[in-house]
């Protein structure tokens, strides 16, 4: 109650963004709950973001006040220009505020209210912020406690950071049934055999991450002889999950059920699909399912026509999870319309399921053909010796450019040679996609996130 009635002491309220760049713990919950309960806009940040990234989301999101701590704050106002930053408050003042202040009523707070701000890699190099409201993350919610039967009895991690999507599900479903929260934070993420020695001693019922996560617990076997009979639940989104990898997992853990969740930002998830079966080793991507049931999902062609089964098309959301809008600094809101192009394409199988094949970004043409660079990355992990691929278009050498794949080994095996490697590949792949180049890493550069970092390869 301290933050929100500071806040309203302040006169801040409905439509003001408040900054919060802290560290992942019970402080940082309390603050954004704060901030919520104040009827303003939470700002969630990186803390471990580069000073200059920090300082251009600052700048992007117009913030009336930003809550960080003293080492960050010295930081920013060292490398900021005048008149550039809010003003700063640090976590240890905010609990000293005085909590008798009620300040003014403010009243009912609008559904339609901006509620949280996520900024997400804006094309231009400008971060992009997106504005959801508290009807937007309620619609969410609501739909993820009928979708999953959560309940006061379930122990859900909170695995992503809080200036990432997923987080939503972690704080506000656990929260709407009164489940417990257990955060790992950014210290603990970064060793999986603590990990899986908390899903274990805390009898952990419901676990949601990047497919990343998951995948780390595998390489260094964290999972092996650990009691996860609680674990009911294992949801992943944010990135394909690699069949190999992903089969693995089920075989280790096989009483758990699986659940793939698609969706952008812009929309939070959209589309689920519960996996019935470890997958086959030929298999080489999972469908991404069905559409939500609060939400419309459609597939269209350019001209906005709906395609024909196993067509492939835009994916298109509608329906009450969709953003507000983009934040665009003086100009306000920039509202979207009521349907959201992901930018995605795929298609409907005959199978009832969605099927992804990749981003219009992640598409190249090469040698007048085009393709996407997902197909090729889910060839490459088909092989029983690479753990994880990511799939660049080089052009720094010219103007054709030339594929170069990025791979990491599994465990106990050896590295391909590039004879090897574009022999595999040429079994279901044409020849123009074969990858030219091939760097064998240790692990992929991942983003704040826990996503593949491609713009991190391209610089190697």
């Amino acid at each position: 109650m301290r933050v929100r009635n500071w806040l309203r002491q302040k006169g801040l309220g409905v439509g003001d963004r408040i900054g919060m760049c802290l560290p992942k713990s019970v402080d940082s919950v309390r603050v954004l709950l704060g901030v919520l309960a104040a009827g303003a806009c939470v700002v969630p940040m990186d803390c471990q973001a580069p000073t200059g990234r920090t300082l251009k989301v600052v700048c992007e999101a117009q913030l009336q006040r930003l809550i960080t701590f003293p080492r960050l704050a010295e930081q920013l106002a060292s490398a900021a220009t005048a008149g550039s930053l809010p003003p700063l408050t640090l976590l240890q003042d905010v609990a000293t505020l005085d909590s008798g202040f009620m300040g003014a009523d403010t009243g009912h707070v609008p559904d339609n209210a901006p509620a949280i701000m996520y900024f997400t890699s804006g094309s231009s190099g400008v971060p992009k912020g997106v504005m959801l409201s508290h009807h937007n993350i309620g619609s969410f919610v609501n739909w993820s406690v009928d979708a999953f039967s959560l309940s006061w009895q379930d122990r859900v991690t909170s695995h992503a950071p809080f200036h990432f999507d997923l987080s939503t599900f972690d704080l506000f479903a656990a929260f709407r049934v009164g489940a417990c929260v257990h955060l790992l934070d950014e210290t603990l993420v970064k060793f999986p055999p603590r990990v899986a020695q908390l899903l274990e001693r805390q009898r952990i019922t419901v676990w949601y991450s990047v497919p990343t996560a998951l995948i780390d617990l595998l390489k260094l076997s964290a999972l092996a002889g650990r009691d996860l009979s609680a674990l009911r639940l294992v949801l992943f989104a944010g990135e394909a999950f690699p069949v190999p990898s992903l089969r693995d997992l089920m075989l280790e853990v096989p009483h758990a059920n699986y659940v793939n969740l698609y969706g952008p930002t812009e929309t939070n998830v959209c589309t689920y699909y519960r996996i019935p079966s470890p997958p086959l080793p030929s298999q080489l991507a999972i469908p991404i399912g069905t559409p939500c049931e609060h939400l419309q999902v459609t597939v269209r062609q350019e001209s906005g026509e709906l395609v024909d089964p196993d067509e492939v098309g835009e994916i298109c959301v509608s329906g009450p999870a969709v953003m507000l809008g983009y934040w665009s600094g003086p100009g306000g809101l920039q509202t979207q319309g009521d349907t959201y192009h992901t930018g995605d394409f795929g298609y409907w199988g005959t199978d009832g399921n969605i099927h992804l094949i990749g981003r219009r970004d992640h598409q190249v043409k090469i040698r007048g053909h085009r393709m996407e660079l997902g197909e090729i990355e889910s060839v490459l992990v088909s092989h029983p010796s690479i753990q994880e691929a990511a799939v660049l278009w080089n052009t720094r050498h010219g103007d054709n450019g030339e594929l170069v794949a990025y791979v990491t080994v599994r465990e106990g095996k050896q590295p391909l040679s590039i004879t090897e490697l574009r022999s595999h590949c040429g079994t279901m792949l044409a020849p123009y996609a074969l990858p030219e180049q091939v760097t064998w890493l240790d692990e992929l550069p991942r983003t704040s996130t826990g996503k593949i970092d491609r713009q991190g390869l391209m610089q190697l």
